[in-house]
């Protein structure tokens, strides 16, 4: 998701340091946690801070919003049954139907982003949405039906079926780098194809957390400061600042105040694609797709000899 950048917003923590120091970490994390708790207040204050646009007119109907929520339910009751019940194929199965009913509702439904000013708080690249969404969506349900078909069908014991079902779920996954490497290329092609000269002007920074177990078996949560750049450009004589929902720890890049060159979306300046993000995430996906790729044929090849 791409968004247009308003200070005047203060719901990011904005910083001109590429690198975060202790000081300044202790400030983004009382920054966010003010922001939270502003959130929650507006939540009571409102009825809801996630409604969208301004007004209800102005808002995007969610037409696929009922079919994603059956599928979730699906997924949940099944899932939890078949567990509480000891019923492998049921909760297969019950995930299966489920994804392939959220793969529909990924088809039907759009890309656009939320009007609302507090998505810039979330993290929704994580979630592949339209057709690139719907293909992954249906790989996972094919990767849950076709072990628990099998199983039942040419009476599979578990243990083959565990393993089929993990070379299933490997092999979907492969799909899903495929289809995401394809659907960004993709759109730097067709829907990004304005070119401008932009500076860095500073970083919106942010908190997350990530929870691990210690050697003494003690559970702990890590917080940690990503961030992402904030880019100034002039497009047609008006001024933009926009940044990608894009975030990532360490140094950041480009440094302050360097120029780079930025693909824009014509159509909406604000929306707009960094090259260099996108080229590494494109590694990234070939990297852990051939490593998938190659655990899943071990997980095949395993079929025939157990």
């Amino acid at each position: 998701m791409n968004m247009k950048y308003d200070e005047n917003d203060n719901l990011l923590y904005f910083s001109t340091e590429q690198s975060t120091s202790y000081e300044e970490k202790r400030l983004v994390i009382d920054h966010m946690a003010r922001t939270s708790m502003d959130i929650l207040g507006s939540a009571f204050k409102e009825g809801g801070v996630f409604r969208g646009g301004a007004s209800g007119e102005d808002r995007p109907k969610n037409t696929t919003g009922p079919i994603a929520a059956v599928g979730a339910i699906i997924i949940f009751l099944g899932v939890i049954g078949g567990v509480m019940t000891g019923s492998f194929v049921t909760a297969a199965v019950a995930a299966g139907i489920g994804l392939l009913i959220l793969s529909i509702a990924s088809f039907l439904g759009n890309n656009n982003a939320s009007a609302n000013k507090y998505s810039q708080l979330q993290d929704s690249g994580k979630l592949l949405t339209g057709k690139a969404g719907g293909v992954a969506l249906l790989a996972f349900a094919l990767a849950c039906l076709i072990p628990a078909g099998l199983y039942v069908a040419m009476d599979l014991e578990s243990t083959q079926a565990l393993v089929l079902g993990i070379g299933c779920f490997l092999l979907a996954t492969v799909i899903t780098n495929i289809t995401n490497i394809i659907s960004g290329n993709g759109k730097a092609k067709n829907v990004y194809t304005g070119t401008v000269t932009a500076r860095c002007i500073g970083y919106l920074k942010k908190t997350r957390t990530s929870s691990s177990n210690s050697r003494h078996g003690h559970h702990r949560n890590r917080v940690y400061i990503v961030g992402t750049p904030i880019f100034e450009f002039d497009y047609m004589g008006i001024l933009h600042k926009a940044f990608l929902n894009e975030y990532s720890q360490g140094r950041l890049k480009p440094s302050y105040s360097e120029q780079v060159e930025l693909n824009i979306n014509p159509e909406d300046p604000d929306d707009i694609l960094y090259m260099p993000f996108l080229k590494k995430r494109n590694v990234t996906l070939v990297i852990t797709g051939i490593i998938c790729f190659i655990f899943a044929v071990l997980c095949f090849w395993g079929l025939t000899i157990i």
